[in-house]
């Protein structure tokens, strides 16, 4: 049972809904390679080491959003190819 505390935070968006429960989410399922999944997996835990709490769908909006940001910029073919060749423009730096 929610407290009347609870109540009137909820009323002035004080609480942030979980996602499982907040109509601006929707569930997307997809499948990577077990290795980038392990990968990702090491880089939150680096993360939560360092005290950055992000898990894995908070990454994929981070990451997805910039995607984004670089589509309205560039237009969606280009934005791709630069994606695909992130990890090369940073070894050649």
């Amino acid at each position: 049972m929610a407290t009347p505390a609870a109540g009137i935070a909820k009323v002035f968006g004080l609480l942030k809904l979980a996602k499982p429960e907040n109509p601006d989410y929707t569930q997307t399922t997809f499948r990577i390679p077990k290795k980038l999944s392990r990968q990702i997996n090491r880089v939150l835990i680096d993360l939560a080491d360092k005290g950055v709490e992000i898990d894995r769908s908070d990454l994929l909006e981070e990451l997805a959003n910039a995607f984004i940001r670089i589509v309205d910029e560039v237009g969606a073919v280009e934005a791709l190819e630069q994606v695909k060749h992130l990890g090369t423009q940073m070894d050649e730096c």
